[in-house]
């Protein structure tokens, strides 16, 4: 059983002010997850069972291969995480060890996953929301990796079409119309 496994509800506004709140919130749960107080025992115990679960995905990995590490990393989100679409009157955020626990969520629950896990082992993560197609309306949020010598990665954790096709580290939507980025840290 995993410990402290939470998520939080809300009401958010719509339009970019909205995209700017869910970003905002969605690194809120990641410091607070990826910092917990040295007297939070049940929080401590999440953290730790996100960091095993990183350290497990990478192990087949040659060390200091930090692509490859990252690689692992998002197959484990995008392709043993069951993609759900989120409640249809709230803004579901879950952190990531429920997300870990239920093998499922959205794409920002499995973005707050993916960046974590990443910063578990070392990796610069942030969350980049995404309009397509229309200036104005975001859609979609992705988990960035930072990877030695490559920079900035998009790690879409999502199929991209409705016939469930899923993508390479790397990828970045070319229909994108607009970005917003939220770092961890």
């Amino acid at each position: 059983m995993l410990y402290g496994a939470r998520a939080e509800f809300c009401q958010i506004p719509g339009g970019i002010e909205g995209v700017r709140e869910t970003l905002r919130r969605m690194v809120k749960i990641a410091r607070h997850f990826l910092k917990p107080s040295s007297l939070d025992y049940e929080a401590i115990q999440s953290l730790l069972v996100v960091r095993i679960t990183a350290q497990r995905a990478v192990h087949h990995c040659r060390e200091k291969d930090y692509l490859s590490e990252v690689t692992a990393l998002h197959r484990l989100v995008r392709d043993d995480i069951r993609y759900v679409g989120d409640h249809l009157t709230a803004e579901t955020l879950q952190y990531p060890d429920k997300t870990l626990a239920i093998g499922s969520g959205d794409c920002d629950d499995k973005s707050l996953l993916l960046c974590t896990l990443a910063h578990c082992i070392g990796y610069p993560s942030r969350f980049c929301a995404i309009a397509v197609n229309d200036e104005d309306s975001f859609s979609h949020v992705s988990a960035q990796i930072l990877v030695n010598g490559y920079g900035w990665l998009n790690a879409e954790t999502i199929p991209i079409n409705d016939s469930g096709k899923k993508v390479d580290l790397g990828w970045f939507p070319p229909d994108a119309t607009q970005v917003m980025k939220a770092h961890i840290s």
